[in-house]
């Protein structure tokens, strides 16, 4: 568990600036928001019929005291306010659908765990009287209040700033505020609710998640991935050595918490956990081990790809602190010391893979599924060539000295073949410096063919070289 992180859920979070000490950040400088549809007047009285009406969901500005008296700015006040109209200066009544603060249209999904009121309006004296009981809304609108007074100094900013929400009920659209609430935003539709400084931190959090470093460390979490979708950050993590295990959601909102402290502000934000699925992830057999670079390369000789002349699927699995080797059934932990090349493997990796041939990319967990056997290092030929030896049909030879030769003779054809079922390889570490090689053999088999050189790349794979094939090149070259 993150026993460094304090479960505070996002909608009560509120951070020790100064502007948000009094709960101005959430308000619009000389604007305010029409919650409902509001008539608006010539004159300062609802007595005459209203110039027009407003629809819901807008704001408006309010005129400066340069430009006309400015009677009230207290929602609490039953006063009137002369504001900026397509339709030039008109007064408008204040009321519980007139706020200060921005409202953002928004669409996500909201989970509580207590009964909560429902509200006309986001005031404390607008209940319905309605009751939800603990459950997952829809919210299609989100406003965030502060009361600028406390009457006790001490008092911890959550006891006087609220988040309300506008969801969709039975009654029609109306709004809570729940003391504890996660907010999920994993719908394609979700639409981000944005702070005047969203933007701002989440580019923030995209160049800085090397800074997040030490909140992860402390719940034991590695990033994974980030990218902002829809106005909303999405931020990967996973969790070490628990490879299976995702962030709860008191956990996700701490997490959140820790980074908003961290950013100096709120944002849309959805963070979920990559965990390793049941089914590997790559199979193969391992054909190099590289201990120095603590990794190792695992070619599946069973997946190709590429049309005429196709390459295995093979990929570097770097090891890293967390990662779990063992046996396929047993528990016990072992290390890159117990990996051996011709070890049949399963690998479950990391999100990303480095599209180079090989690929590379990190194992989270390989499961050693069978052993080599003894006397049989390495990898036929015949198997990374992906073409039947005993079942030739025709050779061409290209030499570095000499004429083309195409072979047809069923005895040298028979010959080649014997030597070359013969060979088994290990990978090698290293690609050939040079491609002086004395010769190129292209197999035929059927619509089938496959390339063997005498460098022993093969599929885009270095090999290194033996007796065997030392042995096959001498009869190669005695025929030209």
């Amino acid at each position: 568990m993150m026993t460094m992180f304090i479960a505070v859920l996002i909608m009560s979070i509120v951070y020790n600036t100064e502007a948000q000490a009094d709960g101005s950040w959430s308000e619009q400088q000389g604007k305010l928001t029409l919650l409902a549809d509001t008539p608006f007047y010539d004159e300062k009285t609802e007595d005459n019929k209203p110039a027009a009406v407003i629809s819901a969901f807008q704001s408006v500005q309010v005129v400066t005291p340069s430009e006309g008296q400015l009677l009230s700015m207290n929602p609490s006040d039953k006063e009137w306010y002369l504001v900026k109209t397509w339709l030039g200066y008109k007064w408008i009544r204040n009321g519980p659908s007139v706020v200060k603060q921005e409202y953002h249209p928004v669409f996500f999904e909201v989970i509580f765990n207590e009964i909560e009121d429902l509200y006309n309006f986001p005031a404390e004296d607008q209940t319905t009287g309605g009751k939800l009981s603990p459950q997952k809304v829809t919210a299609i609108g989100q406003l965030f209040t502060c009361n600028k007074v406390q009457s006790d100094p001490a008092q911890a900013a959550t006891d006087h700033c609220r988040m309300w929400y506008l969801i969709q009920t039975y009654l029609g659209d109306k709004w809570i505020s729940p003391t504890e609430a996660a907010e999920h935003y994993e719908s394609k539709d979700a639409v981000a609710a944005f702070t005047p400084s969203a933007s701002i931190l989440q580019n923030k959090l995209s160049s800085s998640i090397r800074d997040l470093e030490p909140i992860l460390a402390r719940g034991s979490l590695e990033p994974v991935s980030f990218h902002i979708e829809n106005g909303i950050a999405r931020f990967e993590v996973r969790k070490l050595y628990r490879h299976r295990d995702e962030l709860n959601d008191q956990e996700t909102e701490a997490l959140k918490n820790e980074i908003f402290k961290e950013l100096g502000g709120s944002f849309p934000l959805s963070i979920t956990t990559y965990a390793l699925a049941d089914k590997a992830d790559l199979r193969g057999n391992i054909v190099s081990i590289d201990a120095a670079g603590n990794r190792v390369l695992v070619v599946n000789y069973d997946k190709r790809t590429g049309l005429e002349i196709s390459s295995p699927k093979a990929s570097w699995i770097r090891l890293v602190a967390d990662t779990s080797v063992h046996r396929t059934g047993h528990d016990s932990q072992l290390s890159l010391h117990d990996l051996k090349t011709g070890q049949t493997v399963e690998v479950w990796t990391a999100k990303f893979t480095l599209l180079t041939y090989p690929g590379q990319t990190t194992g989270y967990e390989i499961a050693i599924v069978d052993e080599a056997k003894p006397g049989e290092e390495g990898i036929p030929l015949g198997t990374i060539l992906d073409v039947d030896l005993a079942r030739i049909d025709t050779i061409e030879l290209e030499f570095k000295v000499g004429k083309p030769l195409v072979i047809h003779d069923p005895s040298i054809i028979q010959a080649i073949a014997e030597r070359m079922q013969r060979i088994r390889l290990l990978a090698a570490d290293l690609y050939p410096l040079s491609d002086n090689q004395p010769y190129i053999m292209t197999l035929h088999q059927a619509d089938k063919k496959a390339v063997y050189n005498a460098h022993l790349v093969l599929q885009q794979l270095p090999y290194s070289p033996n007796s065997l094939t030392a042995d096959l090149d001498d009869y190669i070259l005695k025929l030209r």
